[in-house]
This record gives structure tokens, sequence and C-alpha cells, in this order.
């Protein structure tokens, strides 16, 4: 029964909750994914207690993070503060501070 619960919650439509931890999240980006004109989409992220969060990204205005600055923190394993809100079967990032 636990197998078919894990197998479950693994699922692509249905996002891996922050551990049910309030906005913001802080951790380790993982991956950053980005457009063909290098637009961050959506990153995933590792939070300090080991659990991955793939969030889709949509900046509030004066909240932009470039990719490069992303790759800086996914490369030099530098911590960042993810501000998310739930939407649908995701959770989308609508700030990112380094932390």
């Amino acid at each position: 029964m636990l197998l078919l619960v894990t197998a479950a919650s693994c699922g692509a439509d249905s996002p891996t909750p922050p551990h049910a931890q309030p906005s913001p999240v802080v951790g380790l980006i993982s991956d950053v994914e980005v457009s063909g004109e290098d637009v961050v989409e959506a990153i995933v992220l590792v939070d300090r207690a080991g659990t991955t969060v793939r969030f889709l990204v949509e900046f509030e205005p004066g909240a932009h993070v470039d990719a490069e600055h992303l790759r800086l923190h996914q490369e030099q394993r530098l911590p960042v503060s993810v501000h998310f809100r739930p939407e649908g079967n995701s959770y989308v990032a609508y700030r990112i501070d380094d932390a």
C-alpha cells in the first residue's frame, strides 16, 4: 500500500508539495528551465529537508531574476528563497531572492 501511495505522489500531474511549508521556501536550485529566448520558465528546487519541488516561474513586477543569475546559484550551490503560490496542479514562483 505504501508503494502505491509513493508512486501516485510522484506523478507528473501532481507536484511535490514543499512539505506543507508556507511560502517562501529556501533551498538549492537543481535545474533552471529556459525558453529559446533565455527566459526562465521553471526551476527545480531541493529544500532543506531534501524535498524536490518544481516551480513554474511568473515573476511579479520588479522581481525579475535572469537565467544567468539562477544558473550561478545552481553551479555554486548558493541557496535561494522562493516565494510561491499554488495554481492548479502546479506551484508558481513569483519572486526568487538570494537566501
